[in-house]
């Protein structure tokens, strides 16, 4: 197939020659180029997955909580947020809620402090069995029970033919 070649007309305009609109390239905005055009047609499967999965659901769930749907059989009557209304002047909500708001306040907090405390430990040099530590500490997420025994197996053996770390100063 041979290569055609279209005449460019030119144009006297305020600016000067100009190319003809049908011999001019159309651009892309220029934030919609290179590495962000690439990243958008990667991330774009998995933004209208969650789009759907998570935030669609989220929307039929706050649709669901506005009818009246009390038992097994399925009714769509709208009764706006009675529902709410009920659920806020019901004691056991309140009563649950203070729970589960002191149980994650309690929980999380102590899993901030403890795992930052270990994150400085495991980041100071001076430790002794640093890369030990380090190891199993991330390995069980990644290998199953067999996999930690040989891997111990070939620490150990590394561990007899390494010289041990100076002491600390």
């Amino acid at each position: 197939m041979a290569n055609r070649t279209y005449p460019t007309v030119r144009v006297e305009g305020e600016r000067g020659l100009a190319a003809s609109p049908a011999t001019r390239k159309r651009r892309r905005p220029g934030w919609l180029r290179g590495e962000m055009l690439i990243a958008l047609i990667v991330l774009a499967p998995s933004i209208f997955l969650v789009a759907i999965f998570i935030y669609g659901f989220i929307g039929w769930t706050f649709y669901i909580s506005t009818v009246k749907w009390d038992s097994a059989v399925v009714d769509y009557t709208f009764v706006g947020l009675k529902n709410w209304q009920r659920l806020f002047n019901d004691a056991r909500f309140h009563s649950d809620l203070r729970n589960h708001l002191l149980y994650a306040i309690g929980f999380m907090s102590q899993c901030i402090v403890f795992g930052f405390l270990l994150a400085v430990l495991l980041d100071l040099r001076t430790l002794a069995g640093r890369r030990f530590s380090a190891r199993y500490s991330f390995f069980p997420c990644c290998f199953g029970y067999r996999d930690r025994r040989r891997l111990a197996m070939v620490d150990a053996a590394y561990d007899r033919d390494q010289p041990s770390l100076p002491p600390s100063v």
